[in-house]
Parts: structure tokens; C-alpha cells; sequence
């Protein structure tokens, strides 16, 4: 999979491709648990996938930023989300 720069967008490929980064990631409370992953932390039946790719995406720059690069911000409204519900 090629490298992604920036937060994953909202559209399906995009749910999917986080969701693989996601499934390789450590998870935040037991990052040396070797079978938990941040999907497992942000999968849950009762979370819905707006929610979960918040959580990624959140992860996802924090973890940028760390590595020393210029810290981003990403506004991301709902008519980013929902815009192409309602062409």
C-alpha cells in the first residue's frame, strides 16, 4: 500500500484503506500487546464508522506531528462529510 499523507477521507476505499493502517497500529492503552491493534480499540458495535475514522485520523496526525514534521491541522466540517449526500 502506498504511503498516505494526510487524515483518510470519508468516502468507502478511504474507510477501508484506514482500516488497514489502523489494523497495523499499536493499540493506545496496551501498545505492547502483541494482537491488539488501534482497530481494536475504535471497533465497537456500538460506534459508528464517522466516529471510527475520527479516532484514525486523530492517531494518524498525532503520529505525523512526532516524527518531526510541521504540525497540521485539519478541518474537517460537516460539509465534508456529508456534501456529496445532498449533489
Amino acid at each position: 500500500m502506498p504511503e498516505h499523507k494526510g487524515p483518510f477521507g470519508w468516502s468507502p476505499e478511504e474507510f477501508k484503506k484506514a482500516r488497514r493502517w489502523a489494523k497495523n497500529q499499536p493499540h493506545p492503552r496496551f501498545p505492547d500487546h502483541p494482537r491488539m491493534s488501534l482497530w481494536d480499540y475504535v471497533s465497537n458495535n456500538w460506534i459508528d464508522s464517522e466516529y471510527k475514522l475520527h479516532e484514525i485520523n486523530k492517531r494518524r496526525v498525532d503520529k505525523f506531528n512526532k516524527k518531526g514534521k510541521k504540525k497540521t491541522t485539519f478541518n474537517i466540517t460537516k460539509e465534508d462529510i456529508y456534501g456529496d449526500l445532498f449533489k
